[in-house]
């Protein structure tokens, strides 16, 4: 909510701002290489899971996706996407 009349500097943004600041990217696994990452950041996706894949290693690679990578969803969907990844059998 924009300040105004009815809504004093930064009290209408404080309750959204809490929200934000709870949030947290959080690992949710980790592959030898990217492209099982992306399959799998995929299925979170359609599931409607956002999701991050993050190559670990810095710099150029000689082939593609033979990069460990760590796949990162938001801290409120951790729990769906372990469960869509089947981690919690």
């Amino acid at each position: 909510m924009a300040p105004g009349p009815d809504c004093p500097r930064g009290e209408g943004d404080s309750r959204e701002t809490r929200l934000a600041d709870s949030i947290q990217e959080v690992v949710v696994a980790r592959y030898d290489g990217q492209p099982e990452a992306e399959m799998w950041a995929e299925l979170l996706r359609n599931e409607g899971v956002p999701t991050a894949v993050i190559q670990l290693l810095p710099g150029a690679r000689l082939a593609w996706g033979m990069v460990p990578c760590e796949l990162r969803v938001r801290s409120t969907d951790l729990a769906r996407a372990r469960t869509v990844l089947g981690l919690d059998s």
